[in-house]
């Protein structure tokens, strides 16, 4: 295959579990192939240097990722809300009582 991190990004997410470049070794050709066939992956060292490189930049810019739904952010504002529940019950406790 050919050394194009937009190649290798493309055919993992259409779902290979290998790739390797027109230049491998035979020996490089059967690890993938013994790696695939035992339920693994395998990507050639020339390879994962400019693909995580990628990845990286594709994080940074938020490439690929979609705003969260209302549940999510309700899911992410409980702990708060239970937090600032349990703050205010504490403060409650330490108030004066009268005898």
């Amino acid at each position: 295959m050919y050394n194009n991190p937009a190649y290798v990004h493309e055919a993992m997410q259409a779902g290979a579990s290998a790739y390797v470049l027109k230049s491998a070794s035979k020996e490089e050709l059967l690890r993938a192939v013994h790696a695939v066939h035992a339920g693994s992956g395998f990507l050639q060292a020339e390879i994962t240097k400019p693909l995580l490189r990628r990845l990286a930049r594709e994080a940074r810019l938020g490439v690929g990722r979609s705003a969260p739904s209302a549940r999510e952010l309700q899911v992410l504002g409980a702990p708060r809300r239970g937090q600032q529940q349990q703050g205010d019950r504490a403060r409650s406790s330490r108030s004066p009582t009268r005898p």
